[in-house]
């Protein structure tokens, strides 16, 4: 009798883990749409589109977008939730290698980190991030890269009337990001997602040196 009633338990612990698995896909699956969580081991189509002199469209002959791309990387264990998920995620570029240009005539190394093609972000107001170093005088800057209803394609910067650039003042911290969106235009439809990272030439370079990016969400 014992032992029909712990088999009787032992199932009907197995039916309610069963229940928790398909209930944390779902929560998964809603929770995965509109953002971008680097939790699932990849880079989830995010690329870097090139490197810049600064805040125009120079691009750095420093190696070609291949070669920075491999540079990108996904970590484990790491992340902004890592403390309640230790197998969290986080997309990181190393500065190792011959994709950093000294004695620019900007003073700035400019990294585009972009997002794959936005299906479902058309009714965004804006959006957040994190991003974490342990480089000095960085800079982040956010922008949509949204197509018109007469299909002109623009960029889009904060609802300010001048670029927003935010300072990473402190090393070794995830700083939250938030982007406001401009008033939206009947018929705009958002492409991408851009955060730009302007390194400074001066800034130290190699295989510790990092950039890291987490959460990538989407406001409504």
């Amino acid at each position: 009798m014992i032992f029909q009633y712990v088999k009787n338990k032992q199932q009907s612990l197995q039916s309610a883990l069963n229940l928790a698995k398909v209930v944390f896909v779902a929560i998964m699956a809603f929770s995965l749409s509109g953002c971008f969580l680097f939790d699932d081991g990849t880079k989830e189509g995010f690329t870097i589109n090139g490197v810049f002199d600064g805040d125009d469209n120079t691009v750095l002959p420093t190696c070609d977008v291949n070669s920075l791309n491999n540079q990108l990387f996904i970590i484990r264990n790491e992340g902004v939730s890592f403390r309640d998920n230790p197998e969290s995620g986080a997309l990181v570029m190393s500065m190792a290698g011959q994709c950093f240009a000294r004695n620019t005539e900007s003073g700035w190394n400019r990294f585009d980190f972009v997002s794959p093609e936005l299906n479902d972000w058309d009714d965004a107001t804006g959006f957040v991030y994190h991003v974490n170093t342990n480089l000095t005088g960085l800079y982040v800057q956010s922008l949509l890269k949204v197509k018109k209803p007469n299909g002109d394609i623009v960029y889009k910067f904060d609802t300010g009337t001048e670029p927003d650039f935010i300072p990473l003042s402190q090393l070794f911290i995830w700083r939250k990001v938030d982007f406001v969106r401009p008033p939206i235009e009947p018929g705009e439809e958002v492409l991408a997602v851009h955060i730009r990272v302007f390194v400074p030439d001066t800034a130290f370079t190699g295989p510790e040196a990092v950039i890291k990016i987490d959460q990538v969400v989407k406001t409504e």
